[in-house]
Parts: structure tokens; sequence; C-alpha cells
């Protein structure tokens, strides 16, 4: 046999070997670098959803805490009239109706209820503070105390509205380019 051909068949067995373990390799990395793509998408989508619930679960939150706002500065309203009444000699009005306390009871329930999906800590904290202090308009004796105690809440809301607000911002990657031109 001649060398030259032996040489030659071994050149074309190892240069097909080579080839093969090329091909094998090149579409070993682009179904990693597909798999690693396609992890990638779904992480992002994962978080956009958690995002976008998070999203929606604030502006629930807002809503639910503005109800609740509404129901206990109507109690406390009711209550300095019926410290007015007494300091006056007068008749005391009922302090709440049945239905009054299950819209209150609702209420609560609903900002509880949300407060729980929230998943920052801080207004979580915030929420827990100004729910106990709205539960606490009763605990107070004189026109006095329920003044104090309505501007320590009113406070305590508006810090709780912002800090909820600015973390609903938070939840938007960026706002678009032109978005301020707009605004």
């Amino acid at each position: 046999m001649d060398p030259a051909a032996s040489w030659g068949f071994i050149g074309t067995i190892a240069g097909a070997f080579v080839g093969a373990l090329a091909s094998i390799g090149t579409t070993w990395l682009n179904n990693k670098n597909a798999s690693t793509l396609e992890s990638d998408k779904f992480k992002a989508q994962k978080i956009e959803s958690a995002r976008a619930f998070q999203r929606e679960t604030s502006i629930a939150l807002q809503d639910a805490i503005h109800h609740l706002a509404g129901l206990a500065a109507k109690d406390q309203a009711t209550l300095i009239k019926s410290f007015v009444a007494k300091r006056d000699g007068k008749p005391v009005p009922e302090l709440e109706t049945e239905e009054q306390k299950e819209d209150l009871k609702a209420a609560f329930r609903s900002v509880s209820i949300l407060r729980e999906r929230i998943a920052n800590d801080a207004i979580r904290d915030l929420v827990n503070r100004f729910t106990k202090l709205s539960a606490q308009s009763h605990l107070h004796d004189t026109i006095a105390s329920i003044k104090d105690y309505q501007i320590e809440w009113a406070l305590n809301m508006n810090m709780l509205i912002l800090e909820l607000g600015s973390y609903h911002r938070s939840l938007f990657d960026e706002f678009p380019d032109n978005y301020k031109k707009v605004m």
C-alpha cells in the first residue's frame, strides 16, 4: 500500500472526526445558549409578574386605607359629637350603628389582607401602626385627647400614603424618556 494513500486516508478519518467533534461542540454551545436565554426570559417574566402583582396590590391597599380612614374619621367625628353633647348636657348620640361596625370590621379586614401581600416590610410596619392607631379612637375620654390622637393619626396616615406611593413608583423599571415632557 502506498504510504501517501495511507496518510491521506488517516487524514480524512481524522478530519471527519475533528469535524464531528466541532459540530457536536457547536450544537452543545447553541443548546446551552438557547437554554440560558430561555431561563433568563423566564426569570424576567417571573420578576415582572411579581412586580405587576405588587403594583396592583399597592393600589388596592391605598384604596383600602383611604376607605378605612374615611370610616375611622367618621367614627372620630361621632366621638367628638358625643363628648360635646355630654359637656353641654344634651342627649348623647349613638356612637356606632351595627352597619357602621360591620363596615369598619370589613375595612380593617381588607387592609389586613392586602398588607400581608405587600413584599416591603417597612410598608407592612407602617400599615400595622396605622391600623392599630385607627382602632384606638374609642380609648379617649376627652375632646383634647381625641384631637391629639387625630393629629397623630393624620400624620401616620400621611406618612403611610407617601411611603406607599414611593413604593408603588419603585415597582416600575423606568419611565420612558418622553414621560416628563408629556407631564
